[in-house]
């Protein structure tokens, strides 16, 4: 299997396998990463680590009266989420935050006074979450996923 990526400086329309996609990353947000994990420098160090880590599956949260729960399917890599790390953004960010803005997923459960979804309902990201309209303003700028607001690249 192989990706095409988008944003990353290739020669050729270079196909990008996810072992490559792994030490991209790793290499992108290695200032994140702590000092065990960025002297590793491989994909399956990285891998290893981050996944005995995780060895329990958290209970699946309840939604509130007016929350809808999501089961996130895909999240997309963007040159946003490569330059954060750089400190090349130039609007507000907020650390530490979940990388990652786009993101889809289903819908599995609505709260009671949830009219709009239904369970089974196919649902994206809203990049900047306090922006419904118009011009965006300061207010709204805070609100992006992956940079004020944790994003979509999590289980």
């Amino acid at each position: 299997m192989a990706l095409q990526i988008r944003g990353i400086p290739m020669t050729g329309g270079q196909i990008v396998t996810p072992e490559r996609l792994n030490r991209i990353l790793l290499r992108q947000f290695s200032p994140c990463l702590s000092p065990r994990l960025r002297s590793s420098g491989t994909s399956k160090e990285l891998t290893r680590a981050s996944t005995a880590s995780f060895t329990k599956t958290p209970p699946s949260p309840t939604p509130g009266d007016n929350e809808v729960l999501v089961h996130l399917r895909g999240a997309s890599l963007n040159y946003r989420d490569l330059i954060i790390p750089k400190g090349e953004y130039p609007f507000p960010l907020n650390f530490p935050v979940v990388a990652f803005s786009d993101g889809a997923g289903e819908v599995v459960a609505v709260g009671s006074k949830v009219t709009k979804w239904k369970k089974g309902d196919k649902v994206l990201t809203l990049f900047n979450q306090g922006h419904q309209s118009g011009d965006i303003d300061i207010k709204t700028s805070k609100t992006g996923l992956g940079g004020c607001i944790d994003g979509t690249l999590r289980q």
